[in-house]
């Protein structure tokens, strides 16, 4: 028996609100990445090699566009600075790059492999440090969404959407679209209908625990870690990094998102951007397979494959492979 959430009318307003923001927001940013997928942009450069530079940086861009276009937005955070202000800012993360995304209404575009996702991993009342740029900026992370972007007949949803905002108890979302549906349905004066319609709003918002409990029968897609596990992907470059543990424990989903943000210097932070420039190896960022991944089967091959294609990295047989081989 499903254990349900009983929304108070103060919920019932914030979530029909935050939500239809959610919603054009994740239809504006799908648009522009549309438009510039769509957008044919010139190549000049003093020589070849900075021709070809260029050429890389554009592909990079491009395939942040393609994945923008697939999945606008993953998860929407609201955080109070304390260091450097006392403005609170809210931000809408993505899966891979963001780089000249617009504002949008439901908040600033923000890459979740960039210093800025960091805030998407910790949870509402807790307090978290990133640095932008060469400032490290210090807030308390007010509100949190974390969604599955669906796209079906002309409309965008954010499906599965876990809703945390401070001292709320944390509950799943089903569908934020039928969620406002729902709430702005015609009231009647039949009980009957009255009935029928809490029973459907009992039945798109579910209690987390329960939601956990279906994560741990189905391997599923986790666009955003915790941040102990951000901790160890967002590592430098020059760390060596060993993670041991039980299955399931996320070593391998950790990797996987380590080597996406060290795929490009656009997801990198200027700290490692510039070792990378010092030691001479910014060619090595137009490079799209020097990496490799081993792993014991060739079952869990297909299984990274689509995972680093979720992430908007090319994985083909020759990073992918089996011990044995």
């Amino acid at each position: 028996m499903t254990e349900l959430t009983n929304l108070s009318d103060e919920q019932h307003d914030h979530i029909e609100k935050v939500g239809q923001l959610l919603l054009r927001a994740l239809d504006e940013v799908a648009q522009w990445a549309d438009a510039q997928l769509q957008h044919e942009q010139r190549v000049d450069g003093p020589n070849e090699t900075a021709r070809i530079s260029i050429l890389a940086s554009l592909a990079e861009v491009r395939q942040g566009a393609e994945l923008l276009r697939r999945e606008p937005a993953i998860a929407r955070v609201v955080v109070q600075w304390q260091q450097p202000s006392q403005d609170s800012k809210t931000f809408l993360i993505c899966r891979g790059a963001a780089a000249g995304a617009p504002t949008v209404e439901g908040g600033a575009v923000a890459s979740y492999r960039s210093p800025i996702g960091r805030l998407a991993e910790y949870e509402p009342g807790e307090v978290a440090t990133v640095r932008i740029g060469r400032e490290e900026c210090t807030g308390k992370i007010i509100e949190r969404q974390g969604w599955s972007p669906s796209y079906s007949d002309g409309l965008w949803d954010a499906k599965d959407c876990a809703y945390g905002v401070e001292d709320w108890q944390r509950f799943i979302i089903a569908s934020i679209r039928r969620f406002i549906e729902d709430v702005q349905r015609p009231t009647t004066d039949s009980p009957l209908d009255d009935i029928f319609a809490l029973a459907e709003e009992a039945e798109n918002v579910l209690h987390e625990r329960h939601r956990r409990a279906i994560d741990r029968i189905a391997l599923r897609d986790q666009p955003i870690l915790n941040k102990h596990q951000g901790e160890v992907f967002r590592m430098p470059l020059n760390r060596r990094v060993l993670l041991t543990g039980p299955p399931g424990t996320g070593k391998t989903t950790t990797l996987i998102k380590r080597i996406a943000q060290k795929q490009t210097l656009l997801e990198l932070p200027e700290a490692e951007v510039s070792l990378v420039k010092s030691a001479g190896l910014d060619d090595r960022f137009s490079v799209q397979d020097g990496w490799a991944m081993f792993s014991p089967t060739e079952l869990l091959t297909l299984y990274l494959r689509d995972a680093f294609n979720r992430e908007g990295v090319p994985a083909t047989g020759h990073q992918l492979k089996t011990w044995q081989r």
